[in-house]
């Protein structure tokens, strides 16, 4: 099928969740379809079939309407990096308007807030369907009578696995500064209020040693956020500020994955961060967050749910190994397998 697939940004480095998932997925639909892509943010990419074009906010843009008319898709294909908001859906369409004889998917990662009059006008301009990995939107979609299906995120399993398991975990932790002698927890993503990062401050303490990954895509100059990387480190937290080519290191050095976030919008609907941790066999401790029992958990029992206020008790049953370890990476290859089918399957119509 030809398929056209715009998202904002595709623009390196991808190392938080829209960015990645946007990537992941242009990547599969290349290996199965005819696919033209277009991006607001990046660079050109004759690989992907990638081509930048500048565009205002709505998508509002003559070359963007030729470059869809020339290529006449069967079905255009829209992530929007700013998930389900009624501007979100606008953009969808407008896109659809530019060649109206193609189906149109739209993906959204994350549940927005929509007033009363918002939802209405939603069902006027509905996409033919929605692609979510979140419950609430699935729930939110369904409710405003929009089509929707549920998927999985992909993992890319060529990165992140177990093939290296046998590296000696010090040789790791002496590359990025992290005690040899410690029991590490370690989490990965943006550094903000919103990600409840103060909810791991009394793990740090005795032989734990709490490390915080940031992402590229939080701004260094925010004062909130730094204020809250300052009160990290002063708590004995290691912070590793910015984009670490070799993510997959970090979750092998480790002796649990944590995961904190309880506000939905703090992350998308299913955390890459988990699944690339469970991908290399590291134990994941997370708060019941949007969609993880009804992907992960319930399919591995080395994903382990507690509120915040048990994870000091948690982390005391994983020393003491209480649950059993399991397959993470064959866990997150059958995910993989079910992303694919559904995706491919909501493309064919």
């Amino acid at each position: 099928m030809k398929i056209f697939y715009f998202s904002e940004d595709l623009s390196y480095p991808f190392d938080e969740g829209i960015k990645k998932t946007a990537r992941n997925i242009l990547q599969q639909l290349l290996k199965y379809h005819q696919v033209a892509a277009c991006s607001k943010f990046g660079k050109d990419n004759n690989e992907w079939n990638l081509k930048n074009i500048e565009t205002n906010k709505l998508l509002l843009s003559s070359e963007l309407k030729k470059t869809i008319q020339y290529f006449k898709p069967d079905t255009i294909v829209y992530l929007s990096s700013a998930s389900a908001t009624f501007a979100s859906f606008l953009r969808m369409k407008i896109l659809s308007s530019y060649y109206t004889e193609a189906r149109t998917v739209m993906i959204n990662l994350q549940p927005k807030y929509l007033s009363s009059l918002k939802k209405r006008m939603v069902s006027l301009i509905k996409p033919d369907v929605v692609l979510t990995p979140s419950v609430a939107v699935e729930s939110q979609m369904k409710n405003m009578g929009i089509k929707t299906e549920f998927f999985p995120l992909y993992t890319k399993l060529s990165k992140f696995n177990k093939k290296d398991e046998n590296t000696d975990k010090n040789v790791l932790r002496k590359k990025y500064g992290i005690p040899k002698d410690k029991f590490v927890i370690t989490h990965v993503g943006h550094i903000n209020y919103g990600r409840n990062l103060e909810a791991l401050i009394p793990l740090q303490k005795s032989d734990n040693q709490v490390v915080v990954v940031g992402s590229s895509s939080t701004p260094e100059d925010a004062p909130k956020e730094q204020a809250l990387k300052e009160k990290l480190k002063k708590k004995g937290m290691i912070i590793i500020d910015g984009y670490v080519e070799d993510i997959q290191e970090i979750y092998k050095l480790s002796d649990v994955y944590i995961f904190p976030v309880v506000y939905e919008g703090g992350c998308i609907g299913v955390p890459l961060t988990i699944l690339e941790a469970r991908a290399c066999g590291t134990t994941v401790l997370t708060t019941d967050y949007a969609s993880v029992k009804r992907v992960i958990a319930k399919k591995d029992p080395s994903v382990i749910i507690s509120d915040c206020d048990n994870f000091e008790a948690e982390i005391a049953n994983i020393k003491n190994k209480k649950y059993p370890e399991s397959d993470g990476f064959n866990a997150v290859k059958k995910l993989n397998e079910e992303f694919l089918l559904k995706l491919n399957n909501v493309i064919a119509g």
